[in-house]
């Protein structure tokens, strides 16, 4: 009778793990898809908005009218329009087309000023993906000759910005920009 109950109790505890293991691989291929289209959200927005440096900001605004700017890095994935909410919690799991992704969108802090240079400082947001997406690259700034190479481009309707880093924490990561009221406009 005891070995009918131990073998019982295996039973189930195989069966619930078989359980649980399908479940959890079934969120990570669901993850996955996100991730898929999220990119793929992006990559069609970058194709019917940006040529090169030129940046179709009508097409942008028809898109999304929180559009404050785009920003690109060199040598990174880093490139993106970036958008500007009521709360910083309406574009943590929004994406650009105003859809539900766990990415999100990269947003300007919801008290800064829209005319960056109107503010000391800016504070952008964006999710570091695992799958390199979003603000994943920006760990690159930790290596020393990348960050003297590179800046962070921040394009406006009316002005390009070239933002160097300014700050490196090697335990943890935090990016520092400052825009300058005239030395860093172009």
């Amino acid at each position: 009778m005891g070995k009918k109950i131990l073998k019982f109790s295996l039973d189930i505890i195989i069966i619930a793990c078989l359980v649980a293991a399908g479940y959890f691989g079934l969120k990570i291929f669901e993850r996955f898809q996100e991730d898929q289209q999220l990119n793929s959200s992006y990559e069609s927005i970058r194709k019917d908005t940006k040529t090169g440096k030129h940046i179709n900001w009508n097409k942008l605004k028809k898109i999304n009218s929180d559009i404050v700017a785009w920003i690109y890095v060199k040598g990174t994935n880093i490139d993106y329009p970036v958008v500007q909410g009521k709360t910083n919690q309406s574009y943590l799991h929004t994406n650009f087309k105003k859809q539900y992704t766990y990415g999100g969108c990269i947003f300007l802090d919801s008290k800064d000023n829209k005319q960056f240079a109107l503010n000391d400082n800016n504070v952008f947001y964006g999710h570091h993906m695992r799958n390199g997406s979003m603000f994943a690259d920006l760990v690159k700034f930790r290596e020393e000759k990348f960050a003297r190479k590179h800046t962070i481009e921040l394009y406006t309707p009316d002005k390009t910005y070239h933002l160097p880093m300014l700050k490196r924490q090697t335990r943890q990561f935090q990016l520092h920009l400052k825009i300058k009221r005239k030395k860093m406009l172009i």
